[in-house]
């Protein structure tokens, strides 16, 4: 169902003159769009990502927005290829069910190796400094079941890496030791790692459930990766910024620059010293490809007569305004009656209409409510028209 969504969407005229515009993209020049709500913002960052496999940086203002956008892209393309990097101390998103920092080690981590991913960042997040690729590196410990790998010396890597030794591992950032058997929960992952050891050769590696101690399923390798504000604390703040990861051919995706420049400038105002200010960022961002998407007047705005974002500036006239003509969904307030009308108002136009929904039963869920509504005695006296479920 999804796939023939999308191709009804990527067929579209926006969508095709889309394609048409990234033919000739430059970095030296975003190109200004306007006209996205809700999660076609998806659409677009899956569109621009799925023909060349490229890295794409949608960034928007808030943890709750990028959550959403998160989920949907996951929709859209494998999860595998979804990255959420917010700041929070946690985040809502099922699919995913980390906290955000392990959310950003492992967006971190697959940059690293110059994945092709789709990163959804908050803007407190792509402002806050990270350590610089080569420095991530060195926090990542690789190893290999049936391979040499010295036992005490782990150990002690372990401890400087700032994991903290437990009799039991409970949480991210634990490890625990038991004769030659090492419980490590690195912060890659939704489960902690049993490594068994025969003197300082590794004989196996699983995953287990920190519950039940279980093993979930055995690995030939594992990758144990250690924790960002850690890293943060050994004295030196970091000085590398999300951009730093990003392959030379990335493009970066934009949503609301002027809420996103409001949101940096918020947090100097709060007297962060961790963090790049929005200008730096507009530097940092000049090298990629860029699609900038506003509907709000002022600095970002597409348009040749304001004020361009950080980057845009004394780089010739504006580029391409783009406009995908979509508008938000109108409130319901939960009620299916007020559903219906606007489906009918919709149907009426000539539109094509598909609600979706996050599971099956969510869907039949919906399909019973409006049956329901249809059949109701209001209904039959004709209080609500011609809509029908399928």
């Amino acid at each position: 169902m999804i796939e023939s969504v999308k191709e009804r969407i990527y067929e579209s005229e926006p969508f095709q003159r889309l394609g048409r515009e990234l033919e000739t993209l430059r970095a030296a020049q975003p190109l200004l769009v306007r006209g996205i709500s809700g999660s076609l913002m998806a659409f677009v960052a899956s569109f621009v990502y799925e023909p060349r496999s490229r890295q794409v940086f949608l960034v928007v203002a808030d943890n709750d927005r990028a959550e959403r956008l998160r989920d949907d892209c996951a929709l859209l393309a494998r999860e595998e290829q979804v990255c959420l990097y917010a700041h929070a101390s946690g985040h809502k998103a099922e699919a995913l069910d980390l906290t955000a920092p392990v959310a950003q080690v492992e967006t971190l981590r697959s940059l690293s190796r110059s994945d092709p991913v789709i990163v959804v960042a908050s803007a407190e997040a792509l402002a806050g400094r990270v350590p610089l690729p080569t420095d991530f590196r060195k926090r990542i410990l690789q190893l290999d079941a049936g391979k040499e790998h010295p036992f005490e010396a782990l150990l002690g890597t372990l401890a400087e890496l700032g994991f903290e030794r437990k009799d039991f591992v409970e949480e991210y950032g634990d490890f625990s030791v038991r004769g030659g058997i090492l419980d490590v929960f690195p912060y890659v992952g939704e489960n902690p790692l049993r490594i068994e050891f025969w003197g300082d050769s590794i004989e196996s590696i699983r995953e287990f459930d920190v519950l039940s101690q279980r093993s979930v399923r055995e690995l030939h390798s594992a990758t144990i990766v250690a924790s960002l504000a850690q890293a943060s604390s050994e004295g030196q703040q970091p000085t590398g910024s999300l951009f730093d990861y990003a392959r030379p051919d990335a493009l970066i995706l934009v949503d609301e620059p002027m809420l996103i420049q409001k949101e940096i400038e918020e947090l100097s105002r709060e007297g962060r010293t961790d963090i790049f200010d929005w200008q730096a960022l507009g530097r940092q961002s000049e090298r990629f490809l860029r699609i900038l998407h506003s509907t709000i007047s002022g600095p970002g705005a597409p348009t040749t007569s304001q004020p361009q974002p950080p980057g845009t500036a004394d780089q010739g006239p504006a580029a391409t305004r783009l406009d995908f003509l979509s508008s938000p969904q109108p409130p319901t307030n939960g009620s299916i009656k007020v559903l219906l009308r606007h489906v009918e108002t919709l149907a009426a136009e000539g539109q094509q209409i598909t609600i979706a929904c996050d599971t099956n039963e969510e869907a039949d869920r919906i399909k019973e409510l409006v049956e329901e509504e249809l059949t109701s005695p209001e209904t039959a006296r004709g209080e609500t028209g011609g809509a029908h479920p399928s």
